[in-house]
């Protein structure tokens, strides 16, 4: 993919900040530039709406204060290096982001998913929640947390590539390879496959009628051979590690995230289940919420 511009929606707190180290560690990656920026509020309803005269000096002030604070993000960003330009627009958030990542073609958006309105916003309906639901583009989303020590340089050692054997889960690999090849990471390709016997269980077949650890055994051995194939699909210099997990595949990529400190988890928002899987509950909506940096990468039918 073209990495031109990366978009980093901000709100003025601390929390929002914490997205920053990773955008630039991607920038860093990829040649980005970033472009910051803010919605203020328009108060076009309410007092506003009454009171024009206030609705203006409430948004100079907003934007006042707005502008004071991407400058002084744009200036810890610079001091690593970073080409960055601010952007400050109004209206409603989420509708201004996914606005402003289209007019500048954005590569990516990337934010946290907690801001102005603390840890408690992280449910359906906040800013980064419509954003990561309604954007087609890639999208990086960070759970900060309420640690307010300086903002420092992130490197990125280890990216993980979630996989479930369908063409749409890979197309997460395009981007995934971009980013490891700048950073000099190491690239972990992960497919996790439930218990055979477990699936059996819930459907209530059979599973008596079957020989269960041969069963078990060759789904493994199958998973095995697929990541195989993908990494033969990859730059022979890669670095590249191919792992077969078994268990639920949220539970278990989360697990295996927190033990193997991967730094970020590139995956699609779809997979075997296609286009309609982007859903409250789903694997990429259940790592977000358990903390784990993502980027999203939303494929195209083929």
């Amino acid at each position: 993919m073209a990495w031109g511009i990366i978009l980093v929606p901000l709100d003025g707190s601390h929390l929002a900040e914490r997205v920053l180290p990773y955008a630039d560690a991607v920038a860093r990656a990829t040649g980005a530039t970033l472009t910051l920026m803010t919605a203020v509020e328009n108060h076009q309803d309410g007092v506003g709406a009454r009171l024009p005269g206030l609705r203006e000096r409430l948004e100079h002030g907003a934007r006042d204060q707005a502008t004071q604070h991407l400058e002084r993000a744009a200036t810890v960003l610079r001091s690593w290096g970073r080409t960055v330009s601010t952007l400050i627009t109004s209206g409603r958030p989420a509708e201004e982001i996914l606005g402003a990542a289209e007019r500048l073609n954005a590569a990516l958006i990337a934010m946290a998913t907690h801001g102005r309105g603390g840890l408690q916003r992280w449910l359906v309906g906040s800013v980064a929640d419509k954003v990561m639901r309604l954007s087609h583009r890639p999208t990086l989303l960070v759970r900060p947390t309420t640690d307010q020590g300086p903002l420092q340089p992130l490197s990125l050692s280890r990216l993980m590539v979630p996989l479930d054997g369908s063409p749409l889960a890979e197309q997460a690999l395009p981007p995934a390879v971009e980013v490891v090849r700048g950073a000099g990471a190491r690239l972990l390709l992960v497919r996790v496959e439930p218990w055979v016997a477990t699936t059996l269980a819930a459907t209530g077949e059979a599973a008596a009628l079957v020989n269960m650890d041969e069963l078990e055994a060759a789904v493994a051995r199958e998973a095995e051979q697929y990541l195989a194939e993908v990494r033969g699909r990859l730059p022979t210099e890669l670095p590249v590690d191919t792992v077969v997990l078994r268990g639920s595949p949220a539970l278990e990529l989360i697990t295996y995230a927190e033990r193997e400190q991967v730094d970020l988890t590139v995956m699609s928002t779809h997979g075997r289940g296609g286009l309609e899987r982007l859903v409250l509950g789903s694997t990429a909506d259940r790592l977000v919420r358990a903390g784990l940096p993502c980027l999203l990468v939303r494929p195209t039918q083929p």
